[in-house]
């Protein structure tokens, strides 16, 4: 696969990490890393000699656990934090598979809380599994969900640090103090509209990899975050203008890819709005706005 994200440094994950668990020593609070092992799948496994807890234990999602989002406790003691940051940065730093939490009581609080949000229902009764260990994703999750939905999930952290897009570590938002204390013992049921942006947000990455399985040569090997902006904001021209069709979409990303500035473009929004092209056909269309020697 292709990850359209800068890799999170050992150096990186050691400046914000290391003085946060130097902190928590003795305050009864304890961090822990949040490692998607989907990534793992078919590869290396990741090899812990802490205690770790796996989020997808009951139900449907026990079938799946081998590949699930796992919590690894860190130790606090100094060189203890630092061997075991330098263990996850080289196992992990290169793929969005690892944040860190604080948590204020016991572990088993956090994982019931999770275990009701990780696998939602929809309005119509489908399920939905909720990517809470992909950090491409995690970002995502307090603008696509429900102000209510975002303080289920983050109610029972003191703190979250998270990468993004340029491999440096950033606090993730928590909810707003108004629904802090919410019950936090039933599942979640998304709603349409919290679909449809969770979906938004995850286009972008899913255009990358469409891309990767038939333009591969399209995919930097440097830059990955800017490039990632550049196919993001070729998805969010397409949603202003009304553009769904997936192929469309791909048509859009490649020809902005191809055609630094096209986004940019006002004669691309002309194009996408000028009703002259169907659905599925926007490529032929794109082609006339790119140079020659492009096209």
């Amino acid at each position: 696969m292709y990850f359209a994200f800068e890799k999170t440094t050992r150096a990186s994950i050691l400046d914000v990490m290391l003085p946060r668990l130097s902190a928590e020593t003795g305050n009864g609070s304890s961090w822990w890393a949040l490692v998607d092992l989907a990534f793992d799948h078919g590869g290396v496994r990741l090899q812990w000699h802490r205690e770790s807890v796996s989020l997808y234990q009951t139900g449907a999602l026990a079938q799946l656990h081998p590949v699930s989002p796992t919590l690894m406790k860190l130790g606090l003691v100094a060189e203890e934090a630092k061997s075991d940051l330098t263990t996850l940065a080289l196992h992990c730093g290169a793929r969005p598979m690892l944040s860190f939490v604080q948590v204020p009581g016991p572990i088993e609080d956090l994982v019931a809380a999770w275990q009701a949000c990780i696998y939602p229902a929809t309005d119509d009764g489908q399920k939905f599994l909720l990517r809470l260990a992909d950090t491409r994703v995690i970002p995502t999750l307090p603008l696509a969900l429900s102000p209510a939905h975002w303080a289920r999930v983050v109610q029972p952290l003191v703190e979250w640090q998270a990468p993004g897009r340029d491999g440096l570590i950033y606090p993730v938002p928590l909810a707003a103090k108004s629904f802090s204390g919410m019950a936090s013992d039933t599942e979640i049921t998304l709603a349409d509209v919290e679909v449809d942006r969770l979906i938004h947000h995850a286009m972008p990455d899913t255009l990358i990899e469409a891309m990767r399985e038939h333009c591969p040569d399209l995919l930097p090997a440097t830059g990955h975050g800017a490039f990632y902006r550049e196919v993001s904001r070729a998805h969010d021209v397409a949603a202003r203008c009304g553009v769904q069709a997936f192929p469309d979409l791909v048509a859009l990303a490649v020809a902005c890819v191809l055609q630094p500035g096209l986004v940019d473009d006002e004669r691309l929004v002309a194009r996408l709005t000028d009703g002259t092209w169907r659905p599925g056909e926007l490529n032929d269309k794109l082609m006339e706005l790119m140079p020659e020697e492009t096209a």
